[in-house]
């Protein structure tokens, strides 16, 4: 995993702790600098970035066919653009959803789930590379 900001990168370090994931590598720099042949290749791809688009064209080299993108969206703004883009690059499977999470109030009469949300709006994406299945 790529981490650009500092603080970013010290938290992760944290949280992924050789112990408990020994199969991932953390490297504080930009991702789009490297060059992809030499990253190897890759079965899934996270993506929580500004630009998730062109970090996507720069690791099609990387991809297996069958590889699972990810991609995490703060603003729906970008959602169409991306989706398409994505299909054009040979993605299908497209998925995006806008996950909720709410309390369940529960009391002497029964539950039922809050009408207050938990967290802030955001788009998660899953495409499958190579597929050429459309939802």
């Amino acid at each position: 995993t790529y981490e650009m900001r500092r603080d970013h990168y010290e938290t992760a370090k944290i949280n992924l702790r050789e112990d408990r994931f020994p199969n991932i590598v953390l490297i504080y720099g930009d991702l789009l600098e490297e060059d992809p042949e030499k990253l190897g290749k890759f079965n899934l791809i996270t993506l929580d970035l500004p630009e998730p688009l062109a970090a996507v064209e720069h690791l099609l080299p990387c991809l297996n066919h069958g590889c699972w993108v990810f991609i995490y969206l703060t603003y729906m703004n970008h959602l169409s653009t991306i989706v398409s883009r994505l299909r054009s690059l040979g993605f299908g499977e497209v998925l995006a959803l806008e996950p909720y999470i709410r309390e369940i109030e529960v009391d002497e009469k029964g539950f039922r789930p809050s009408t207050y949300l938990t967290g802030h709006s955001r788009v998660l994406i899953f495409a499958r590379y190579g597929s050429l299945r459309h939802r």
